[in-house]
């Protein structure tokens, strides 16, 4: 997998109920769309699979060359923990998006690395807001100051 990615996503997939699956599914879509209008890679586990004996080297290497992960926890962070430590280790930012920031673990939230926190109670306010962070994390022109011009 030689791909250079931008943007790393993350989410609960394992165990989860298939209602939970659909919507980190349906984040992710949205999430690759979102990030196709700004000119970026996305890796998504979910479409781009590692092989099982691999995954573990091959994502850590694939986060650890990103400017970016966003780590969308629609359910008890289950095994996000350790995706953020990689990103910690390597200073990679990472947005967190969540309906509810109790469920997850303080582990997780003090992170040195989680520049921003969006929490949400509908699905349709996210990608505004996750628009608005990414674009001053990465350094990219906002879509307001490009209509300007």
């Amino acid at each position: 997998m030689s791909t250079k990615y931008d943007v790393y996503f993350s989410c609960a997939m394992s165990g989860q109920l298939s209602a939970v699956r659909e919507q980190n599914l349906a984040f992710g879509q949205a999430l690759s769309a979102l990030c196709a209008e700004l000119g970026l890679a996305l890796f998504n586990p979910e479409i781009t699979q590692c092989p099982n004996e691999t995954v573990y080297a091959e994502e850590k290497k694939i986060l650890s060359g990103c400017r970016l992960m966003i780590l969308f926890l629609n359910s008890p962070s289950c095994g996000a923990g350790g995706e953020a430590v990689i990103c910690d280790y390597e200073n990679v930012p990472i947005i967190l998006v969540s309906r509810d920031l109790s469920s997850i673990s303080t582990f997780v939230l003090a992170n040195p690395q989680v520049k921003a926190k969006i929490v949400f109670t509908e699905f349709s306010q996210v990608m505004a807001s996750l628009r608005e962070n990414m674009e001053a994390l990465l350094g990219l022109p906002s879509a307001t100051s490009m209509a300007a011009l």
